[in-house]
């Protein structure tokens, strides 16, 4: 099932994200925060920016959306996600 998110009367199309500080170890975020993702993918807010998404808080913090504008765009965004880790404190 889909669902569909409007922001001011719009239809967005987004991909779903954690915001993390530069200073938040790694191994406590894969642990705990992202503890049921096998794989985690990793990009800079900057990079995000530079390459024009947007970034929308959603939901309660570390939560947010990048906004894809167009579908075209979804091979641009799958570029940036292009730091990989696999996650040893995975939980299933």
């Amino acid at each position: 099932m889909n669902q569909v998110f409007t922001l001011d009367s719009h239809d967005v199309f987004g991909v779903s994200v954690f915001g993390v500080l530069p200073d938040f170890s790694q191994e406590s975020l894969l642990s705990t925060v992202l503890g049921t993702y096998a794989v985690v993918h990793r990009v800079t807010v900057n990079d995000l920016l530079n390459q024009g998404f947007e970034i929308l808080p959603t939901f309660r913090r570390p939560h947010f959306t990048v906004r894809v504008p167009r579908p075209d765009d979804t091979q641009i965004l799958l570029r940036l996600f292009r730091d990989t880790i696999i996650n040893p404190y995975a939980v299933f």
